[in-house]
């Protein structure tokens, strides 16, 4: 069987980690990397085992020499959306990192730009591949769980992620020289002799965190198939009450609640400045469905269990579904996350040489986006309820 030869745009500490994933799979063979930052291209070369990969340190000059069946471009992803679409325009199938976007314009590129080129695109989210988020879908396909009423989200992660990029470098900064202030937008450092430091992507997240959705809305509509059709969000004041040296409108928490087009409610929350305990196995993730007939919770510390409870024999609670696939094989069970960075690269792998579509298409990608996005607008606003597009209206795509 041939491989599927891989191109990978951004090499930052993630993509380095998922490039060596890639490169495991027997099916894919990585071919070109590419990065703004020479230290990134040396770190990924020093990491592949092909040193004959090409390197590139621009976007342009890899797509003038190279043609690749598909692309992981890992770059920030409030800049990604752009590149996706130039390579899918150039017959390239595309992967991007969560989330896929941070625009209504771009979710609409993206799924524009796949049905005008016919070009395969996947957002790399993992939580869909949870063991117990299959179990939970298989439940409810069977009818077990009667009518879903409520499920609920929470990504709740406390890490002092760098908000800042020293553009000369690449490397990354917390509160560099105290410069985290009101209105600082690296244009004070644009002597090549000085620093050039700039807001991250992080930095976007942590101003309105219900951003970072992709990991609660995944899972959560797989179950069901389902999308947001409204929204309504509030947040925290916008400075944080525990760190006061992350900029002064980052937001420590942001809640929201959704309607979908199947009647069902959603609760979703999100925060990352301020300190929040981990739950059994899923770490910074919960999450929780009820439906008519059946109830289902993930653990809510690191020191109980999953619970259950049914109408005929109400509650059970201990280790009733694990977090990763006890029959995984060995290359799934050596990915980070419980193994479960293995799956978004496998299932695009599966879906190139079958021709389909993988199961987190474009379609999906943008119904993880596009909820989270009008939240952060619904959160500025006050909480007004809004609106959000049906994308597979356009395209009649209700079929995927």
């Amino acid at each position: 069987m041939k491989k599927m030869t891989l191109a990978i745009f951004g090499l930052g500490p993630r993509a380095r980690y998922l490039a060596s994933l890639y490169e495991k799979h027997p099916y894919v063979e990585i071919v070109a990397i590419c990065d703004r930052f020479e230290r990134n291209v040396a770190f990924a070369r020093e990491l592949l085992q092909n040193k004959n990969v090409h390197s590139y340190l621009s976007y342009e000059n890899l797509i003038k020499n190279e043609h690749p069946d598909a692309m992981l471009i890992a770059i920030d992803p409030d800049r990604q959306v752009a590149y996706a679409c130039d390579a899918m325009e150039r017959g390239i199938h595309v992967m991007t990192e969560v989330p896929a976007a941070f625009t209504l314009e771009d979710c609409w590129k993206l799924v524009d730009t796949v049905e005008k080129t016919g070009a395969m695109y996947q957002l790399n989210e993992q939580t869909r591949y949870m063991y117990f988020i299959s179990k939970w879908r298989e439940m409810f396909q069977k009818g077990e769980m009667g009518k879903i009423l409520l499920m609920e989200g929470e990504y709740l992660h406390y890490e002092r992620w760098d908000n800042f990029v020293d553009m000369n470098t690449g490397n990354f900064f917390y509160d560099p020289e105290g410069l985290q202030k009101p209105g600082f937008n690296g244009e004070e450092y644009n002597s090549a002799k000085e620093k050039c430091l700039v807001p991250s992507w992080r930095y976007t997240c942590f101003k309105h965190p219900i951003y970072y959705l992709p990991h609660e809305l995944s899972p959560l509509l797989s179950i069901t198939e389902d999308r947001v059709t409204k929204v309504s969000c509030m947040g925290t004041r916008p400075q944080s009450y525990h760190d006061g040296s992350v900029q002064k409108d980052n937001r420590d928490m942001e809640v929201a609640l959704m309607h979908t087009a199947n009647d069902t409610l959603l609760r979703m929350v999100a925060g990352f400045t301020s300190p929040h305990p981990h739950r059994k196995d899923s770490g910074c993730h919960w999450y929780h469905v009820s439906g008519t007939k059946a109830e289902v919770e993930w653990s809510r510390t690191e020191k109980d269990f999953p619970k259950m409870w049914t109408a005929e024999k109400g509650w059970a609670e201990g280790d009733l579904w694990p977090f990763s696939d006890p029959e995984a094989d060995e290359l799934a069970k050596s990915a980070s996350h419980g193994g479960l960075d293995f799956y978004p690269i496998d299932s695009f792998v599966k879906a190139f040489f079958a021709g389909k579509w993988p199961p987190m298409n474009v379609y999906r990608a943008v119904e993880t986006a596009a909820p989270a996005i009008i939240a952060a607008r619904s959160s500025e606003l006050g909480g007004v309820l809004l609106d959000v597009p049906d994308f597979r209206a356009k395209y009649n795509r209700y079929d995927i």
